[in-house]
C-alpha cells in the first residue's frame, strides 16, 4: 500500500490494451502515407451526395441512406429540402457536410432578378 493510502497502481489490462491500440494506428497511418491502395481502404473518399439541389441517387443507396434519413441530415444542418442546397458531402466517418447556397446565387433567385 503507498504511503499517501491512494492506490495509485494503473490496471494490468488497461496499459496493453492502450498501448497496443496506439502502436496499431500509428503503424497503419504510416503504412496508408506510403501505400496510396491502403490509404483509400483506410481513409476512404468523401462521396457527393447533393450536387446544386439535386440528390445524386447512387450515393445513398452506396451509404444505405433512405430519404428520410437525408432530409434528417440537412434539417441538423438547418436546411429544409435538397433544392437548397449547393452541395452536399458525406464524409469517410459518416457525417455530412452541407454547403447551402447564398441567397444571390441561387438559382431561383438568380431567374427572379433577370425577369
Amino acid at each position: 500500500m503507498p504511503m499517501s493510502g491512494l492506490d495509485l497502481t494503473v490496471p494490468e489490462d488497461w496499459g496493453t490494451d492502450f498501448g497496443f491500440d496506439s502502436v496499431l494506428v500509428s503503424i497503419l497511418d504510416r503504412l496508408g502515407y506510403g501505400f496510396p491502395p491502403l490509404r483509400r481502404l483506410l481513409h476512404p473518399q468523401s462521396l457527393t451526395l447533393i450536387q446544386n439541389g439535386t440528390v445524386v441517387e447512387s450515393t445513398p443507396r452506396k451509404e444505405f441512406l433512405t430519404r428520410d434519413d437525408v432530409r434528417a441530415q440537412l434539417r441538423q444542418e438547418g436546411v429544409g429540402r435538397p433544392e437548397e442546397v449547393r452541395w452536399a458531402l458525406v464524409e469517410s466517418d459518416g457525417r455530412v457536410s452541407v454547403l447551402p447556397w447564398e441567397h444571390e446565387s441561387h438559382p431561383r433567385t438568380r431567374e427572379r432578378q433577370a425577369s
